[in-house]
C-alpha cells in the first residue's frame, strides 16, 4: 500500500509483520524498516513525503537499498472480454 502523504507509520493493530519503505519527494529510497512487527511505531522524519507498507520479506526479495529509485505507476486494467454465446 502506498501511503501519501506519510513522515512515518505505525503497526498498532495489525496482525502480521510488514516491509515499510520510506520514499522522498522524487521516490527514492530514503529509509528501510524490514518486518516491522505489531505495535510499533518508525522514526518520523520530514524528508519522507511517503511510505510503501508491503509484506514482511519483498525488500529483502527485492533487493531494496537506500538510494533506489521507485517508479509507481497506475494499473491499466485489461480491456472486457465480449460476452461468449452459445
Amino acid at each position: 500500500m502506498w501511503i501519501k502523504p506519510s513522515s512515518g507509520v505505525h503497526t498498532f493493530g495489525m496482525a502480521f509483520t510488514i516491509d515499510v519503505v520510506g520514499l522522498d519527494r522524487d521516490l527514492k529510497v530514503i529509509k528501510l524498516w524490514r518486518c516491522l512487527v505489531p505495535f510499533r511505531v518508525t522514526s518520523v522524519s520530514l524528508k519522507l513525503k511517503s511510505v510503501l507498507e508491503l509484506p514482511c520479506g519483498t525488500i529483502k526479495a527485492s533487493q531494496t537499498k537506500l538510494g533506489d529509485q521507485i517508479a509507481i505507476q497506475p494499473v491499466t486494467e485489461p480491456a472486457a472480454e465480449p460476452p461468449k454465446s452459445f
